[in-house]
């Protein structure tokens, strides 16, 4: 039994494409209000995010939504991008993976406001700034300060997955027509004032191999 035990852990430990991702880039934002950055590339008919009081809200014009991608890496085309909500009374936020800027093409995690027991989340593919939703939207819970992470993986098909503070809330969405490779960013717009959709802590990952494998113990 020892043995066997043993055996796993080294599986764990040893096999490609088990366990957390690698950390490739991360931005508190924790500087000059203004725009993201040097590193940071507005999405093609979109307009920029703009950083406030060391956090991100949507540009000083409505519409339409502000949108960003971290062009400062290579990024590998299994990837995943969390952000942190701050605020969300009105508008939606969320993070992207595998975008492209000068096409305006990715796939985003919108948490829709009001960030309480009726926000709702849906994650859509936009391809040449046509959006087709591909899971949603569904009412989740949305908590002050959670963290919504965006994760891709595969060819044709793909796979993806939203996790709300490290808890799966789709399982997995399969894409049959998918984006393959791009860039990591983040999404935020709101009707309402700027101050009313609010996100900060981008985090973007690798994701160790190109899928995932369930070990179940004691069977």
């Amino acid at each position: 039994m020892r043995r066997t035990l043993l055996g796993c852990l080294l599986v764990l430990l040893l096999w490609p494409g088990l366990g957390r991702g690698a950390e490739l880039v991360s931005d508190n934002f924790n500087r000059a209000d203004g725009g993201l950055g040097t590193n940071w590339t507005t999405i093609t008919a979109k307009l920029a995010p703009a950083i406030v009081a060391n956090a991100v809200q949507r540009n000083t014009t409505a519409t339409p939504s502000s949108q960003a991608l971290y062009t400062g890496i290579a990024w590998p085309n299994n990837q995943q991008a969390s952000i942190t909500v701050t605020t969300l009374t009105s508008g939606s936020i969320g993070p992207i993976v595998r975008g492209t800027a000068a096409t305006t093409t990715d796939y985003v995690a919108q948490v829709n406001a009001p960030c309480d027991g009726t926000s709702t989340l849906q994650v859509s593919r936009v391809v040449n700034n046509t959006a087709t939703v591909i899971y949603g939207p569904t009412t989740k819970t949305c908590t002050a300060g959670q963290v919504v992470k965006l994760v891709v993986s595969g060819g044709t098909p793909s796979t993806l997955t939203v996790y709300y503070n490290g808890v799966d809330q789709t399982g997995p969405i399969t894409d049959n027509t998918p984006i393959l490779s791009g860039s990591a960013g983040i999404f935020v717009t709101t009707a309402g004032a700027a101050t009313t959709a609010v996100l900060d802590n981008f985090l973007g990952e690798s994701i160790a191999g190109s899928g995932h494998m369930l070990l179940r113990m004691g069977q």
